[in-house]
């Protein structure tokens, strides 16, 4: 009988010792998620104006919802993280990327901490809606 009990924990623990911990991922199996590509610098978002509006992609960042209020519109260079500057930093309330750019908002500087992804034109006019009003303080554009 105690042959038969020291067999059975035996199995049990080889078992144990062979499987894979929870929350671990095995590097040769998909995870079913793309990682984004990797951005290419930061720098302090710079306003631009309308010639430059009209040769690239931009973002405009207004400080009411329905994009209203003190609004104005920042350069967006894919894969580059853009910190908001200090008179726009935690007070954005409407968000909006020139057509082509899918973008993400971050809470933190240098595109770090909570964030929103796979915003779109013409963007969104409120951004209580993603529970990030007033707490935007950079973003990062594709």
């Amino acid at each position: 009988m105690h042959a038969k009990i020291a067999y059975i924990i035996l199995g049990a623990l080889g078992a144990l010792t062979s499987a894979t911990p929870v929350g671990s991922v095995n590097p040769a199996e998909p995870t079913g998620s793309v990682a984004p590509a990797p951005l290419e610098g930061t720098v302090v978002a710079t306003e631009v104006g309308p010639d430059a509006r009209a040769a690239g992609p931009t973002v405009k960042l207004c400080t009411d919802a329905g994009f209203r209020g003190r609004c104005s519109t920042f350069g967006s260079t894919s894969r580059v993280c853009y910190v908001i500057p200090g008179n726009y930093n935690d007070v954005v309330s409407a968000f909006g990327p020139s057509s082509g750019q899918t973008c993400t908002i971050y809470r933190d500087t240098n595109c770090r901490g909570d964030s929103r992804g796979g915003i779109k034109y013409p963007g969104i006019s409120d951004l209580r809606a993603l529970n990030f009003n007033d707490v935007l303080s950079s973003y990062a554009c594709f």
